[in-house]
């Protein structure tokens, strides 16, 4: 596709577009040809993306945006528009902060209390567990690649992910994952099953993921299924160092 055939087609999205959610009229047209669903594929892109990071923008002037900056139209200079990305950025981490800080109270209390339900035990760490099936045969251990069934959820039963859904166990690196699931996993032997009930100070801590709020305390229900050895670690070469070269036959 020309260059001049993607700016005449990004121009005819826009000037839809724009009238059409400056007006909210509640018209809900299908794309039809490439140039109008790839354009509402990026845009269902950007939307989700902002959603999950729990942005909030106004959609008329998010368009009139994209629009003005395409046809370099803009009634904002560029030093107001990069206040206007910082200021919503402070308010966003001031946002995220005390979403942790509420989190961070609420895992504390949930630990507190799940420490007397029947058959949980806790680790030195803080890590609470409860064995379903012990299992048999080696547990993994800090250099171990663990390959595990699970799925996770939030304390108000949110899922956040499921092996189930992916269709095949996941291969956990034990030194590349929180250390509270490391430390679970290495509790467990072969065909072995938990719930680890896992605080955030040994899990995520304060970083927003993808359906995790900052500070989450993590519950996963897990069935180690088996254990790799992890590959050993390349040698790094020593500075300056030259590498040997191949022998050449006279």
């Amino acid at each position: 596709m020309s260059v001049f055939k993607r700016k005449f087609a990004f121009l005819k999205m826009a000037a839809v577009l724009l009238p059409a959610l400056a007006l909210i009229t509640g018209c809900n047209p299908k794309p039809k040809d490439l140039d109008e669903r790839g354009a509402y594929a990026y845009g269902v892109q950007f939307g989700r993306n902002m959603k999950r990071q729990e942005v909030q923008l106004d959609p008329r002037f998010l368009a009139k945006g994209v629009v003005d900056g395409y046809t370099d139209n803009l009634v904002m200079t560029d030093q107001e528009i990069q206040d206007a990305l910082a200021d919503m950025s402070d308010e966003r981490r001031k946002i995220q902060r005390e979403k942790a800080d509420v989190n961070l109270k609420i895992a504390d209390d949930f630990i507190e209390k799940n420490k007397t339900a029947e058959d949980v035990q806790e680790t030195a760490s803080g890590l609470q567990y409860k064995i379903i099936e012990p299992g048999s045969g080696p547990s993994p251990n800090e250099n171990s690649i663990a390959v595990v069934n699970y799925k996770v959820k939030l304390i108000d039963g949110t899922e956040v992910e499921s092996t189930e859904k992916r269709g095949r166990p996941a291969e956990l690196p034990l030194r590349a994952i929180p250390k509270g699931l490391a430390e679970g996993l290495q509790l467990l032997k072969k065909d072995g099953k938990a719930v680890f009930w896992i605080h955030p100070k040994i899990g995520y801590g304060d970083r927003q993921r993808i359906r995790m709020p900052p500070n989450s305390l993590l519950i996963y229900d897990v069935e180690l299924v088996d254990v790799k050895s992890a590959p050993p670690a390349k040698r790094a070469q020593a500075p300056g160092a030259k590498r040997p070269q191949p022998r050449t036959r006279n």
